[in-house]
């Protein structure tokens, strides 16, 4: 298991489920599969396979995947792979129902043995919530583009090109405060992540 970024998909784990939830049919109705890893893999340069597992994650399939995956949240991993899943649709556009993505995980902010690597890094809870936040029903949500580091927020979010740290020229950071990472979080952490927006989101932050 490697990783090479600490945003979303910056990782083998996040890769992995991405390939597990391709089965998830498998054996029964495989017509039904989709192809989660293409969305991985392809990031954000083809709409077409964007376009067309939107529409199909809207036929009830989307609400289909988020029955079977949150009855098995107790599963080792099945939390972060709910996540992960929700990640996968707001990267489609695909509706999504009020409650499908109230789940707890674990976020590592420092150095952890990639045996351990089991959730979230710091940037990548941080990309994940500015999903949330600004999920709009029918919009894809990219997580190729720069993000902040602290908020999670693109310069579509706000509009401002991201300040660069100079030192890795990795991370990306939306104001001078978060570049000088005294806001940012330490240790681990056990965080929830819950979804306040109605069907389909409000496009503003929460409060």
């Amino acid at each position: 298991m490697g990783r090479w970024g600490l945003r979303l998909f910056g990782g083998d784990k996040d890769w992995d489920i991405a390939c597990d939830l391709e089965s998830t049919f498998e054996g029964e109705d495989e017509e039904k599969n989709l192809k989660f890893f293409d969305l991985v893999v392809f990031r954000d340069d083809d709409g077409e396979i964007v376009g067309e597992m939107r529409d199909r994650l809207d036929s009830g399939l989307c609400d289909e995947l988020f029955d079977i995956y949150r009855a098995r949240e107790k599963e080792y991993g099945g939390e972060y792979r709910v996540v992960i899943l929700g990640a996968l649709v707001m990267r489609t556009g695909a509706r999504i129902r009020p409650g499908d993505l109230v789940s707890g995980t674990t976020c590592r902010h420092g150095y952890v043995l990639p045996m351990f690597d089991n959730g979230f890094r710091g940037p990548g809870r941080a990309q994940f919530l500015a999903a949330l936040d600004y999920r709009k029903a029918g919009v894809p949500r990219a997580y190729g583009p720069p993000s902040c580091f602290h908020c999670g927020k693109m310069k579509v979010d706000t509009g401002r090109e991201l300040l660069e740290w100079s030192r890795c020229k990795l991370a990306f950071y939306c104001d001078v405060a978060s570049l000088s990472g005294k806001i940012m979080l330490e240790g681990n952490a056990d965080v929830a992540l819950r979804s306040r927006l109605p069907e389909g989101g409000s496009g503003a932050p929460r409060a």
